[in-house]
């Protein structure tokens, strides 16, 4: 069908003018085409009167739809992180190093030097003191000190009602309380004399912090004389020429012993030494199974005691692997572990050295061994003692201490 004018003049609107061109093609399209009919080349006669554009419906947004919440899409709710403060943990400092503050680290020319760690026995991190003490501690003392000890004034009373620190008034040593338990003697990695490893009971003692030092032998050696006999005066240390805080040294067994008994103490077992120095998890050095926490050059090297801040126990002992050799109450034999053995496995109990040594005089020795392994085993002459054998004490826990 074609579309005509009506004898009048046709005027384009205004508003054609403004059609997009592709809207403007569209027409025209339809102009030269009709409805349904056949397509024209020419333009119609007179022009053509176009019908007004299609409004095409606005478009709106489609309604949102509400989805429900699955219980596995719940909102989840993030836990509560609490980062550990000094507060909470206390991380020991090495001696010679001083922990700075950020606040009072100096804004210029302040440098740092970082040695990394590749020993986690370079760290100890511990409760603080107020947290490491159970809520079972007790406090009153349910131990009865011998006349001659008492409470040193850094002591706490452990869960048993124990002291851990006492002094002995005599020497004015500081002792340190070694709990009664199991260990594993000897190590099946170590030499004959120290094999078969073996499951042992100690009953609990006090042991000297430090080896017996020079003043405190030669304050000893100079009373014990004045009422002695002259077969049994006590001879003189080794290094009497060297400073007081020094180890004594070349200190015979009988004069030790002495020495031990004037203070109303003694000379420990093997078993007792192996069981302080080692603790109840048998570390092989005093802070652990790592390697030795000093120089190889230094390892045989005497110094002051409490010099090697790394050479101590975490029940407080020093120089239990470096430093002098130390006496025990033993006779030394290289099969006495070998003998002591039980054939089944079973438990040896508070265990002593043999009635006869291997060899005439000898007597055992511990510490010290160039390795610093706690282990090791050696032994000295007791009347000839070595350059460098010297020795510490214990009180042992008597029935009558604890009152049973």
């Amino acid at each position: 069908m074609m579309l005509r004018s009506n004898n009048s003049k046709l005027l384009m609107s205004n508003h054609l003018l403004g059609l997009s061109s592709f809207a403007l093609v569209t027409l025209l399209l339809l102009t030269c085409c009709g409805c349904g009919g056949a397509s024209n080349s020419s333009s119609p006669p007179g022009g053509i009167s176009l019908p007004p554009p299609v409004a095409t419906p606005a478009q709106v947004a489609p309604r949102p739809v509400k989805r429900k919440v699955t219980k596995k899409e719940t909102k989840k709710v993030e836990a509560q992180v609490v980062d550990p403060t000094s507060n909470d943990y206390e991380i020991t400092t090495p001696s010679g190093v001083t922990v700075i503050s950020p606040e009072d680290v100096p804004e210029q020319n302040f440098y740092a030097v970082i040695k990394p760690v590749n020993d986690s026995t370079l760290l100890s991190v511990s409760l603080p003191e107020e947290a490491a003490l159970s809520d079972n501690v007790r406090s009153e003392i349910q131990l009865k000190l011998p006349t001659g000890f008492a409470i040193a004034p850094n002591s706490k009373i452990n869960d048993q009602g124990y002291p851990t620190k006492i002094l002995c008034e005599g020497d004015g040593a500081e002792m340190v309380f070694v709990d009664g338990g199991v260990f594993t003697r000897g190590s099946n990695s170590g030499p004959a004399e120290v094999q078969p490893e073996q499951a042992v009971f100690i009953s609990p003692f006090y042991m000297d912090s430090h080896e017996v030092t020079l003043m405190q032998f030669l304050k000893f050696r100079t009373e014990f004389n004045e009422t002695a006999a002259k077969a049994e005066k006590v001879s003189a240390p080794g290094n009497a020429s060297q400073q007081g805080n020094y180890p004594a040294l070349k200190i015979v067994w009988r004069d030790a012993e002495n020495y031990a008994k004037e203070y109303g103490k003694a000379l420990p077992t093997e078993a007792e030494w192996e069981r302080a120095a080692r603790g109840i998890q048998s570390h092989q050095h005093p802070w652990g199974n790592g390697r030795p926490l000093a120089s190889s050059t230094s390892l045989e090297e005497i110094l002051p005691i409490v010099s090697r801040p790394t050479d101590l126990t975490p029940t407080g002992l020093y120089d239990m692997a470096g430093n002098a050799r130390e006496w025990t109450s033993d006779w030394f034999s290289a099969k006495l572990y070998e003998k002591q053995a039980t054939e089944d496995g079973s438990l040896i109990r508070n265990p002593v050295g043999p009635r006869l040594p291997d060899k005439l005089g000898e007597k055992s020795t511990r510490g010290s061994q160039g390795t610093w392994k706690l282990w090791m085993r050696s032994h000295a002459n007791l009347r000839e003692s070595g350059d460098k054998v010297g020795f510490r004490c214990i009180l042992r826990i008597t029935d009558e201490m604890t009152g049973e």
